[in-house]
């Protein structure tokens, strides 16, 4: 049997084969007794012969056929015993030589005092960090919520669409803005209007009187109001007569590009009341790079 095949096999099949090994030497030790006996018979059968010369003969022919039968019968199971004890030396040798080395394998694999305390830390570490993740995820999650739920309540998030606020925010800023029921002159103000969020910027309250002239200067109460944040006046679209007075508990509002805006200088949409208005826009967090206080 090959080493090749020897590796394959485990140390009990091992023992096994050289246990049927030395079970097949004993039988040819045993079948070479029988084979004696059965000599020693025929030789006690020619004793018992009728006639002596034919007994010597026999005998002559006995011994000489046992003599050559015997021979080479003991001669094939000396052989074979031999061959079978060099098997069986050999396969004890290679036996041994394989418990051996899977011997140092399990030695070798049993990890040492020093690895079992790295693996130990190694895991302690996975667990730490595991739990540091859950934790902040929870964090993230609840601080998410408290955001949102103070954006819905107190801090409303809108996303600007269109052009009658530029310069001061264009299309797609996205804005913070604060409810509160104080407003002045020159606030920006989220209202709602026919189901839709519009912005504008309050430029007179309640009682105030406002006049705009053909080039779209704006006076409040005889004063020309001072307007920054405009870069090109216009009077725009008004079918209004001037001047004109805010009626109470409402607020005159236009939009900073006053060549498109429509706004309180039509009659269509007029004044706002104070419970249209949602909030005062305070800050834009879209787009990063334009990130500011909104005056």
């Amino acid at each position: 049997m090959v080493d090749k095949e020897l590796r394959r096999m485990n140390r009990t099949e091992l023992i096994e084969i050289i246990y049927a090994l030395q079970q097949n030497e004993r039988s040819l030790r045993a079948e070479n007794e029988d084979l004696r006996r059965q000599l020693d018979a025929k030789l006690l059968r020619m004793k018992n012969a009728g006639s002596i010369a034919e007994a010597a003969l026999s005998l002559n022919r006995v011994f000489e056929d046992a003599d050559a039968d015997a021979q080479a019968e003991v001669d094939e199971a000396a052989e074979r015993i031999r061959q079978t004890e060099t098997e069986c030396r050999e396969m004890r040798e290679q036996a041994a030589e394989e418990i051996k080395r899977q011997r140092v394998l399990e030695m070798a694999d049993v990890p040492t005092e020093e690895k079992v305390a790295a693996e130990r830390e190694r895991l302690q570490y996975q667990k730490r960090y595991r739990q540091t993740i859950r934790t902040t995820i929870y964090a993230l999650i609840v601080v998410a919520a408290v955001a949102v739920l103070i954006a819905t309540m107190f801090l409303p998030v809108l996303q600007v669409s269109g052009s009658s606020m530029e310069p001061t925010l264009e299309d797609g800023d996205i804005i913070v803005l604060v409810e509160t029921g104080d407003f002045e002159t020159g606030d920006l103000v989220g209202f709602y209007y026919q189901n839709k969020l519009l912005l504008k910027r309050v430029i007179a309250g309640p009682g105030d009187v406002v006049d705009i002239d053909e080039k779209g200067n704006v006076y409040v109460n005889d004063e020309l109001l001072d307007e920054p944040y405009v870069t090109e006046k216009a009077l725009g679209e008004s079918d209004r007569e001037y001047p004109y007075q805010v009626p109470d508990g409402r607020y005159f509002v236009m939009g900073d590009n006053r060549a498109t805006s429509i706004d309180s200088r039509s009659t269509a949409i007029g004044c706002i009341e104070t419970d249209q208005i949602v909030g005062k826009v305070i800050f834009r967090i879209w787009p990063l790079n334009h990130l500011s206080l909104i005056r």
